[in-house]
């Protein structure tokens, strides 16, 4: 088995870097700073013909998204936004 893709939500990033990389020798292929993933995965699967429910927007200090897969089921990917000056 191969694994292409995973996203991992963790408390310290550098902390779970470390242990993913060092202990467990994971290599990190893309490193998307904290509430940009949401946007970047809403551009890669629109290009791959998935449609949103739901677009990028702001939910509280969450950034979410919504589609649908092709058996009805609703799909949320969701992500820290980035925080916000007073």
């Amino acid at each position: 088995m191969r694994i292409t893709l995973v996203s991992i939500h963790v408390e310290n990033q550098d902390r779970a870097l470390a242990f993913y990389r060092d202990v467990l020798g994971f290599i990190p292929k893309v490193d998307i700073p904290m509430g940009a993933y949401v946007d970047a995965e809403h551009r890669r699967l629109r290009e791959r013909g998935v449609e949103f429910t739901r677009a990028p927007s702001d939910a509280g200090p969450m950034r979410i998204a919504v589609f649908a897969d092709t058996c009805g089921n609703l799909i949320q990917i969701h992500s820290r936004g980035q925080p916000r000056s007073p």
